[in-house]
């Protein structure tokens, strides 16, 4: 716990020589018709600053830390990193991880562009934070977009089936994955078998399991929990 503490500490306080730095800089700029060099000069200062910002979030999301990721939040409001996909990105997955999962989606809401990671990152978010519902909903709405997504997407969008038995979604999600032959894909493959041995439907969970051509030590298990539970 000690060295935990002295780590954010020895962050924040890197965090605040920058905020002392840019607070200058942004001052020494005139507001009303700021020279081409003060321009540059507080570009290069956000720049520098950008790095920083985001160790802080990471770390907040490793640690829990719902508060300083906050107050990170609101620094990056304040050096205009809001509109920065991949800060966004972060942003989604700190507040997730902190159980903030409103924070998390008016975040995601207000993404002038969002790519695949945060469309992942925030149906993951309400998957982990027991939100199943809306992260169907969210994967509808990604489709209806004409959004490209991945297997990472489907697999997620799978768990949030297995957490509702939702049969119905896995199958067309199952299909899905046929067509776009994602099927095969050991993270999909899974999460389909989970979703169907948890469902009860023990032959179409070991007719995923016997098409997998790899299987992780989570689809063996899955299999054998489902087998179990038959009995």
């Amino acid at each position: 716990m000690k060295t935990l503490r002295r780590n954010k500490e020895g962050i924040y306080n890197t965090a605040q020589n920058y905020h002392r730095k840019f607070s200058a800089i942004t001052r020494g700029a005139r507001a009303d018709r700021p020279r081409p060099q003060e321009c540059l000069v507080l570009v290069e200062a956000r720049d520098a600053y950008t790095p920083l910002l985001h160790q802080i979030l990471q770390s907040c999301a490793r640690t829990g830390a719902p508060m300083e990721g906050k107050a990170c939040h609101g620094q990056i409001i304040r050096v205009g990193l809001q509109a920065d996909t991949l800060t966004s990105n972060m942003l989604i997955n700190m507040y997730s991880k902190c159980g903030l999962v409103d924070c998390a989606g008016k975040v995601f809401d207000e993404m002038p562009e969002r790519s695949l990671v945060s469309w992942n990152t925030m149906i993951g978010s309400l998957t982990q934070n027991g939100e199943e519902q809306k992260a169907l909903g969210l994967f509808l709405q990604m489709r209806r977009e004409g959004n490209h997504f991945s297997e990472f997407t489907v697999s997620s969008v799978l768990c949030a089936c297995a957490a509702k038995c939702a049969v119905f979604e896995c199958k067309q999600l199952h299909a899905l994955a046929v067509k776009l032959a994602m099927n095969l894909n050991v993270y999909v493959g899974t999460a389909l078998l989970d979703v169907y041995a948890k469902s009860g439907l023990i032959k179409d969970a070991s007719s995923v399991f016997v098409s997998l051509p790899e299987r992780s030590e989570v689809t063996w298990s899955s299999m054998v929990a489902g087998s179990g539970s038959s009995y």
